[in-house]
């Protein structure tokens, strides 16, 4: 009896300290639930973030495109007003070219006496003087 006694009195102790035991895991099982439920809407948080910003690498890729194909459409510009701009300096350059051997031509004609002038030089004159004419007069 003092032996069974004995071995009760040492189960119980073990049963008290299993008790406690217990009592441990089970606020641990709690402390890591809570733990679990945190970290699982982190994961869904995350997850949230992690869609916006693949829409926004999206559509900052659709930009990317937009802005490359404008400055396609601004570089064909530039190269067509380049052109345009060498073709009106050409332009330019002969006008004044013109200009140049029509101012010569009013020159010569200034210079010149009734009868030293062929029919030809008038007539080839002719132009340049209506413009001489039209444009003293603006």
């Amino acid at each position: 009896e003092a032996e069974l006694t004995k071995r009760v009195d040492l189960l119980r102790g073990e049963c008290d300290g299993l008790k406690k035991r217990e009592k441990d895991l089970l606020e641990r099982i709690a402390v890591l639930s809570k733990e679990g439920e945190d970290l699982k809407q982190r994961e869904q948080d995350l997850s949230e973030h992690v869609g916006v910003l693949s829409k926004k690498h999206e559509d900052l890729k659709k930009r990317e495109k937009d802005l490359l194909e404008r400055v396609a459409v601004l570089s064909k510009e530039h190269e067509d007003l380049t052109r345009r701009e060498s073709t009106l300096l050409e332009c330019i350059t002969a006008l004044s070219k013109n200009e140049m051997e029509l101012k010569n031509l009013i020159e010569e004609l200034k210079i010149l006496k009734p009868g030293q002038v062929s029919l030809k030089t008038v007539l080839r004159a002719l132009p340049a003087l209506i413009l001489h004419a039209i444009r003293s007069r603006i």
